[in-house]
């Protein structure tokens, strides 16, 4: 099993697993069939899923509490609070977490 050295994701390496020095080594890694399996952040799996990589492959979660951020740049006041207003509308209602495990989890 291998993730990438610095990583918060190889934390959570199994005892054998090994750290390679970079996100295409361990891409190269899977396609290739050298490795066993691998330990990635979930904003890692879904651009791997949105470039069609590793959609074979079996996906298990590690509960970890994250927590989400978003910026805005400090002269969009406005968007700022309507993107604040939206996003406790979505949590209020539960849709903020389906949202966050179908994309992310």
């Amino acid at each position: 099993v291998l993730a990438v050295r610095g990583d918060r994701a190889a934390d959570h390496l199994p005892r054998g697993g090994h750290a390679v020095d970079g996100a295409e080594e361990l891409e190269d890694a899977l396609r290739e069939g050298t490795a066993g399996g691998a330990v990635v952040d979930a904003l890692r799996l879904w651009i791997w899923r949105l470039r069609g990589v590793g959609t074979d492959m079996d996906v298990h979660s590690v509960e970890e509490d994250l927590g989400y951020c978003m910026a805005v740049a400090p002269e969009n006041e406005e968007l700022y609070e309507s993107l604040e207003a939206f996003l406790y509308e979505l949590a209020a209602e539960g849709e903020l977490e389906r949202l966050v495990q179908r994309y992310l989890g």
